[in-house]
């Protein structure tokens, strides 16, 4: 239980992270480096849980990499490009934030959980947790935040 709790705050931290990075640059961009927590979790993978390192998983990291590359220099998601560096750095290192954050609770996850990933009761007993805790501490905090003005919470 305590385990759903922490990363249930990993979680929103890592969306919070990507949300935020798009203020600052265009989603391509966000979405380009958010896509490389795929080669940090690889990367991960070998030393802590002996994954191979093989030629062809390499090729299919650098594919990742070069697609993400190629993906965000696109403008075609309409989005606003950053008008100053100071701005597309802190996209972009929110972006990067948000990639390590996913990484991190996707290998969190396996270390903790690996041997039951086809327990489908334990999935949703797991699942039903994390859902739990976002409405005990995530939701509360939200509100929190907004009342002290550091973000708002706007309703649809």
């Amino acid at each position: 239980r305590l385990a759903a709790l922490l990363l249930a705050w990993v979680l929103m931290g890592y969306n919070y992270a990507w949300l935020s990075s798009t203020r600052f640059v265009a989603a391509s961009t966000t979405n380009a480096v958010f896509q490389s927590s795929a080669a940090m979790v690889y990367a991960a993978s070998v030393p802590l849980f002996g994954e191979p390192v093989t030629p062809l998983r390499l090729v299919g990291i650098a594919f990742m990499m070069l697609g993400s590359m190629l993906a965000s220099h696109s403008d075609a998601d309409g989005g606003t490009p950053s008008r100053t560096m100071s701005k597309a750095s802190i996209g972009v290192c929110l972006a990067l934030i948000a990639a390590v954050g996913v990484s991190v609770y996707q290998v969190a996850f396996r270390y903790m959980f690996g041997h039951l990933k086809n327990d489908v009761r334990f999935l949703a007993f797991f699942s039903a947790w994390v859902s739990v805790w976002h409405v005990l501490t995530v939701l509360p905090a939200l509100y929190l935040a907004s009342a002290v003005n550091f973000e708002a919470l706007v309703w649809p």
